[in-house]
């Protein structure tokens, strides 16, 4: 229902809805749930989206950025990235097809400029 709608802040509830279905379902059936509040090393993360008790499980002593094909200035995760001052771009539609495990990534969360492997940046 929420998907349908045509405010922008209301579709993107729907991802809140969803998130925490998945979560009472994963809970109930004993399935892994993804943690995110293990990571001990800096990264930027690439996902498809970040659901909202995802984001909200980022420490960003380690997670220096994210970048999403999905969400948009009002979904929970970019809402969750400027309260935890954590650089986000979102609405990529296709970071996760053009990056790969170890890739070097440039993220400008003021701009939305993300670039892979950049020429200039030695790892």
């Amino acid at each position: 229902m929420f998907e349908a709608m045509d405010d922008a802040y209301f579709k993107e509830r729907a991802a809140d809805v969803k998130d925490v279905t998945e979560r009472l379902i994963r809970y109930t059936l004993g399935l892994n749930v993804v943690d995110l509040a293990s990571i001990s090393e800096e990264v930027i993360i690439v996902a498809d989206d970040l659901t909202p008790s995802q984001t909200a499980q980022l420490d960003k002593k380690f997670v220096k950025g994210f970048a999403c094909d999905m969400g948009g200035r009002t979904s929970h995760a970019a809402i969750m990235a400027r309260s935890l001052e954590i650089p986000a771009v979102l609405g990529l539609k296709e970071i996760v097809k053009s990056t790969k495990d170890n890739d070097m990534i440039a993220l400008n969360g003021q701009t939305g400029e993300v670039e892979v492997n950049p020429a200039d940046v030695k790892a």
